[in-house]
């Protein structure tokens, strides 16, 4: 996080979890104090920082990917996830409840171990879709800062409705439809000139 001492070189990061997020974690959910730093210790003094405030120097920060061990005080991180079992069983969990139109036993077992290891109860008696939902929210739980959620957005259609609704920190989202696309590069379409460029650039 930006200015704490207890990064090499003060911290310089600007990376913003906001209040939704923050308080999607339920306080019995594991994961919780260890993807967010809400205070720290330095030199015998403690500094409390907050959801809310708007200054980053006092701003709760993730930490999830932070290597404690890291001495150097720049460049890239030393651990980047690619695939995780959890997500992989969150996946399996999710396509069972599609096939089946409605959630099976071995759909519950591969949502609920990534709930077990989170601390949390299984869940049970779920309907087709308030399993998928639970499967969603477990998914942004469970992979938050490992981009993911701009994915599961797209493929759930809720893309433009979630960017719209995040304006904390006084963000006004411009997101328009046709940003659930990426436009082709320039120079694909200066080599190509059969390809036609995605609307709206």
């Amino acid at each position: 996080m930006r200015g704490a001492l207890i990064y090499p070189s003060g911290g310089s990061g600007i990376a913003r979890p906001t209040k939704s997020l923050f308080d999607l974690y339920s306080a019995q959910d594991a994961r919780k104090a260890v993807t967010f730093l809400t205070s720290y210790t330095y030199n015998g003094t403690n500094t409390e920082l907050s959801i809310t405030n708007p200054d980053f120097t006092k701003a709760v920060s993730f930490q999830k990917l932070w290597d404690k061990t890291a001495k150097t005080s720049g460049g890239e991180g030393t651990s980047i996830p690619i695939l995780r079992y959890s997500d992989l069983l969150l996946l399996y969990a999710e396509a069972l409840n599609e096939v089946n139109n409605g959630p099976t036993a071995e759909a519950y077992s591969a949502l609920n171990k990534v709930r077990t290891r989170a601390k949390l109860a299984a869940l049970t008696g779920l309907t087709y879709q308030s399993f998928k939902e639970a499967v969603w929210l477990e998914r942004r739980l469970e992979l938050t800062f490992e981009n993911h959620r701009r994915f599961d957005l797209l493929r759930t259609g809720k893309l433009i409705e979630a960017v719209k609704a995040e304006t904390s920190f006084n963000r006004n989202p411009q997101i328009q439809p046709f940003h659930v696309l990426f436009p082709f590069p320039q120079s694909d379409t200066d080599s190509n000139p059969k390809l036609v460029q995605n609307p709206g650039y």
